[in-house]
């Protein structure tokens, strides 16, 4: 009697050849079926470039059991007042007719003062990529919840193949101004593992390397 030879697939992650039915990796370790990514997933892959987290300046620090932090890097878009009576999002808008591009010393330890019921872009310090079959959420971390800071009003889904810096929605919900220092791990990455997506992300903030303001005139209708 003849027997079935077993299909065999490659690993997402180190393209080694496995068995179809075989849910987990026997070279590499890793499972193939949709989920989080705990502490040892995410080092493994960081260490074979599949996730891109760049500079990570102390991992034992950063990674904890379900997730990566981010760090706060120097540059600050705050919004500043105009005597326009309303902002048109389907409008385009010269960014300095709203923002205020700031970027603090990193050498000379400043701190940025987040005020009470402001609102501010901040990105990342780390440049993140992505593969086309990892998706990532962003939280704020609970130190910073605790004093009222809120890392993100709606962006909080890093969508497979994105490549750049993530952007920080800031603002204050407490009662007294708070510092927020460079290099202060404010927010934190936590990992999905999904089918590969069909197009992977190549929005207007691909490659994004500094604040980008708001390119909400760019949507279709």
């Amino acid at each position: 009697m003849e027997t079935k030879k077993l299909s065999k697939q490659l690993c997402i992650f180190c393209k080694e050849p496995i068995q179809a039915s075989n849910l987990r990796c026997p070279s590499c370790g890793l499972s193939q079926q949709p989920r989080t990514l705990v502490d040892w997933e995410i080092e493994e892959l960081l260490r074979r470039k599949i996730i891109i987290v760049e500079p990570i300046l102390n991992l034992e620090e950063q990674l904890n059991p379900g997730g990566l932090d981010l760090r706060l890097d120097t540059r600050i878009r705050e919004f500043k007042f105009s005597e326009k009576e309303s902002i048109d999002p389907s409008q385009h808008v010269l960014e300095h007719e709203y923002y205020i591009y700031k970027e603090l010393e990193l050498s000379k330890k400043e701190c940025y003062i987040l005020h009470p019921g402001e609102f501010v872009l901040a990105q990342s310090f780390e440049c993140i990529c992505l593969p086309k079959f990892i998706l990532a959420g962003l939280d704020g971390r609970s130190s910073f919840g605790r004093l009222g800071v809120v890392v993100h009003a709606t962006a909080g889904s890093i969508d497979p193949g994105f490549h750049g810096h993530i952007i920080f929605e800031l603002s204050n919900l407490a009662k007294m101004p708070i510092k927020l220092r460079p290099l202060s791990r404010l927010a934190r990455l936590v990992f999905h593992v999904t089918e590969k997506c069909k197009k992977p992300y190549r929005g207007r903030y691909q490659y994004q390397s500094k604040v980008k303001p708001s390119r909400s005139y760019l949507d279709k209708n």
